[in-house]
């Protein structure tokens, strides 16, 4: 995605925890197609330093945008 992008659209923070939503999107280089999807990163803090951290990505919208799901297939 060469013109991809995170925008990061909600951000928590308590303690040594942090929680952060990101919308991703833009155009998938071999077939053209726009990508759109969401991730989340969870991390935990340690003198400083990211100490541990967790993620999920909506695999499902990644999949569609890359041609390797049908568009008919819906969560939810």
């Amino acid at each position: 995605m060469p013109d991809g992008r995170a925008l990061q659209t909600h951000m928590v923070a308590e303690n040594n925890r942090l929680a952060s939503r990101s919308v991703w999107d833009g155009t998938i280089t071999q077939s053209g197609r726009p990508a759109d999807f969401t991730s989340q990163d969870f991390f935990r803090i340690d003198d400083g330093l990211i100490a541990e951290h967790w993620e999920t990505v909506d695999w499902i919208r990644v999949y569609q945008s890359f041609g390797s799901l049908s568009d008919a297939i819906i969560d939810g």
